[in-house]
């Protein structure tokens, strides 16, 4: 629904003359909470059950990169959302009846519960106060705990919180979520390691923010919090700007520039520094989630075209051939990497007689030139061993797993020629790859999932 967007601090002075109504349900303008009229909330699913069990979020424009849960109350006009200042900023929202943004609602079904939770906080008029201000983190823990119940938060996300007459914002640092540390990394589902839901039994930490005014104020009973051992299946992302994602492994399979690091099963590599700022990674994120949701999600995947140039270099540093071409698509230079014609044996010899690197795995054409640095074989067997020849033995020899399948398909350009199949070279005709493999492969290879796979 396209809503335009009220600062709750000036609700009656931004409303037309003939809105200005007061709220009936708002106690506390620093309550996450975004406040709508029931009839725009309608074109929800499900929207008298979700608010019924106060499980109704929304999130702004394509993507949810925060969220927010909504009451209903008909002070607001019809076609208006609510907020207060501090949600404006996180949402990156203009406040006036001049703009609209489309508001979606957030589905909670993949959303986990959070175990622990950090902060970083500050009091809000610290500037303005001539003495050293004194904050008790036991009782800032403890009225994060009631206003924050049953809320979805995110890392990152920035909170307004009032306690004992004092007024007070708090950054979201880390979230520990009730996460199986079983899996393996390259499996499972695709819940974001980035945002969770307080519940009962959620522990609070509070630490102080570090920033300019940190002189001017006391953090008192600090709790510190207990560090604990990181999942095997979550890398941490540092971007150039010092802020960093954890994310799971899974969802970095289609970045080629970290291909070692998600293939690596010891702790060597919990942190990888990437060359992209926070704000630009988090949209990234988003298309990595979307895309290991499948073909469906993806499909809907978008976002604004002045953000287009910061998310090309990012697909280009990252290696994400997906996101860029969906980049490229969207400033106009997009040209399809498969070769729908078919590729002649010619001219995979001559392309690697000219310095790239193209394989033929049972008449498929592979370009790995890309790869090749992050090959975690090394950079040289693949030249020394499997070019200008059918290569579909040694791919069984040394690839037999669902992840190199996965990342076959990020490299795929298209078909040999029919005519030109009895031309591949095989140097040893007597070894020939199993059917087993064979047909697991030609399954995951068909060609209605390499067009709809978008790394491509």
């Amino acid at each position: 629904v396209d809503l335009c967007v009220l600062a709750f601090e000036r609700f009656n002075e931004d409303v037309e003359s003939d809105s200005k109504l007061n709220l009936k349900t708002a106690t506390n303008s620093n309550l996450p909470v975004a406040y709508m009229n029931k009839e725009d909330v309608k074109v929800f699913p499900e929207y008298e059950e979700k608010l019924r069990r106060n499980d109704l979020f929304v999130y702004v424009r394509t993507h949810p990169q925060y969220v927010v849960r909504v009451k209903v109350d008909d002070g607001v006009a019809r076609g208006f959302i609510v907020l207060n200042r501090l949600q404006c900023a996180n949402f990156e929202v203009t406040v006036g009846i001049d703009y609209k943004f489309t508001w979606s609602c957030y589905d909670i079904s993949s959303t986990r519960n959070l175990v622990d939770v950090s902060l970083e906080i500050k009091p809000k008029d610290i500037q303005a106060s001539n003495e050293i201000v004194k904050i008790d983190s036991k009782k800032i823990e403890k009225a994060l705990g009631n206003t924050l119940y049953g809320h979805i938060i995110t890392r990152h996300e920035r909170i307004w919180l009032t306690c004992a007459g004092a007024e007070y914002i708090l950054r979201v640092l880390e979230l520990n979520l009730e996460i199986d540390e079983e899996e393996d990394g390259l499996s499972g589902d695709f819940d974001d390691a980035y945002r969770g839901r307080i519940v009962p039994g959620t522990q609070i930490f509070v630490q102080k923010d570090m920033g300019e005014f940190e002189e001017r104020f006391v953090l008192e009973n600090v709790t510190p919090r207990e560090a604990k051992k990181r999942p095997s299946n979550i890398l941490d992302i540092y971007c150039n700007d010092g802020e960093y994602f954890p994310v799971k492994k899974r969802l970095l399979q289609p970045c080629i520039a970290l291909t070692k690091s998600v293939l690596d099963k010891t702790e060597s590599r919990l942190r990888i520094d990437v060359d992209v700022d926070c704000c630009t990674f988090d949209r990234v994120l988003l298309y990595l989630i979307a895309e290991a949701k499948g073909t469906e999600e993806l499909s809907k995947y978008k976002f604004e075209l002045e953000q287009c140039g910061l998310m090309l270099e990012a697909a280009k540093k990252l290696k994400i051939r997906g996101l860029q071409d969906i980049c490229e698509s969207m400033l106009g230079a997009y040209e399809s990497r498969i070769r729908e014609e078919g590729i002649s044996w010619q001219e995979v010899v001559d392309r690697n007689e000219n310095g790239e690197t193209l394989l033929v795995i049972d008449g498929m054409v592979c370009d790995v030139t890309r790869w090749l640095p992050e090959h975690p074989g090394g950079n040289t067997i693949i030249p020394e061993q499997a070019l200008n020849q059918d290569a579909t033995v040694y791919f069984e020899l040394y690839h037999a797993s669902k992840e190199s399948f996965l990342y076959l398909k990020q490299l795929y350009i298209g078909q040999m020629k029919v005519e030109d199949l009895n031309k591949i070279y095989n140097p040893k005709p007597d070894v020939l790859p199993s059917q087993e493999f064979l047909e697991q492969l030609r399954d995951f290879m068909r060609p209605e999932t390499l067009k709809s796979y978008k790394s491509f």
